[in-house]
């Protein structure tokens, strides 16, 4: 269906292109006749026109105006070409290039969680050794104490002296088991699958945690812990096993970077930085450093300066992971032959307004 020359002789290009009422209106629609006739040079505009049937047509339109003499504007050029189907063709592209891009990232980000996990295993690896005997301990105190109750039972006629003295060995039976408990639930905590599950945690609680998953590992690696933790901080929105995560590595590395031979110590600092609003963390050893020329590249994916039978070099990498998904930092605040301090900042968390970078919001891919 088309139109004669005399059917669109005096009508308004809007109305005929765009079956529309009112002209074209920047800057959703500029309208090239006027931005040209303003500038007084050639104009070019991508439009979507319709045809008298209603089919949509992408239309590239240049429109060039002509001056007399005295630089005045009598007439114009209008050049106009259908790019529809190459237009077209171009979206066909896009969304190809965005759905290969997003499928990319997807599998970027399960790289990156499975990273997670693996470097979670060898936390867990590195634990199994010393929580046996965490858990030895307290299963023997129990099972002698259990024993002790039966021998008194069966030899000894009951009276107050002797309820008391059970009484007495039962609290105890009572405390190692909840002290087993613990040790099972921190573990179980840290060990399951790596998913952002963000909530309310205190900082200075989950470093008590880590502290007593790892009490045995540090007494046999003879570090001894210094706690400068500061009461009243605000909370994280975090995941806490993730955090007990970045803890744990930041642990083992300072306790591998002191000599076999030699004893050491570790300093767990938090504070409120109440300029930025962001709850800080420092980890201190007394390890010889680390050298000037590796301090680039110690966030990096299997970087690593361990012997090969330790090395494994995905602990500092996974730990920047984290702590970049929970809007956080890291950096080394100094490091040389007396040790090596890291500083770990994490916004605090006001339930009185709504958290700007919840980490389920900063997923990132490596």
């Amino acid at each position: 269906m088309s139109c004669t020359a005399e059917e669109l002789i005096g009508q308004k290009c809007y109305k005929i292109f765009h079956h529309s009422d009112k002209p074209c209106q920047p800057p959703e629609h500029p309208c090239p006749l006027e931005t040209a006739l303003q500038g007084k040079k050639s104009v070019e505009a991508i439009h979507t026109h319709h045809t008298i049937n209603g089919e949509e047509r992408i239309i590239d339109l240049t429109i060039h105006p002509l001056k007399n003499l005295d630089g005045e504007i009598y007439r114009f050029v209008e050049i106009t070409r259908d790019i529809t189907e190459r237009y077209r063709s171009h979206e066909k592209v896009t969304h190809r290039l965005e759905k290969a891009v997003e499928e990319r990232t997807q599998q970027l980000q399960e790289t990156y969680k499975k990273l997670i996990q693996q470097d979670k295993m060898t936390s867990l690896g590195k634990l199994s050794a010393s929580v046996v005997h965490e858990l030895n301990n307290p299963l023997t105190g129990i099972l002698t104490f259990t024993r002790l109750m039966q021998r008194i039972i069966e030899e000894k006629e009951i009276n107050q002296e002797v309820i008391d003295y059970i009484v007495h060995h039962l609290q105890l039976i009572e405390a190692e088991t909840a002290r087993c408990s613990k040790i099972v639930s921190n573990l179980l905590a840290f060990a399951r699958q790596s998913k952002i599950e963000p909530e309310v945690g205190d900082i200075n609680s989950i470093i008590e945690q880590v502290l007593t998953l790892n009490s045995h590992y540090l007494t046999l690696n003879r570090i001894e812990i210094n706690k400068n933790l500061t009461s009243g901080l605000p909370n994280l929105f975090c995941d806490v096993a993730q955090i007990q995560q970045v803890l744990m590595n930041l642990i083992f590395n300072a306790a591998e970077s002191i000599p076999e031979d030699q004893s050491g110590q570790l300093t767990l600092s938090t504070y409120y930085d109440s300029n930025n609003d962001m709850v800080l963390m420092r980890v201190a050893d007394t390890g010889p450093g680390i050298p000037e020329a590796n301090l680039p590249h110690i966030f990096e994916p299997f970087f690593s300066t361990k012997p090969e039978m330790k090395r494994v070099g995905l602990g500092l990498s996974v730990i920047y992971g984290i702590i970049q998904e929970h809007a956080g930092q890291i950096e080394v605040e100094k490091t040389g032959p007396e040790g090596t301090t890291f500083l770990v900042k994490f916004p605090a968390y006001h339930p009185e307004s709504e958290f700007p970078d919840q980490p389920e919001l900063r997923r990132t891919s490596l």
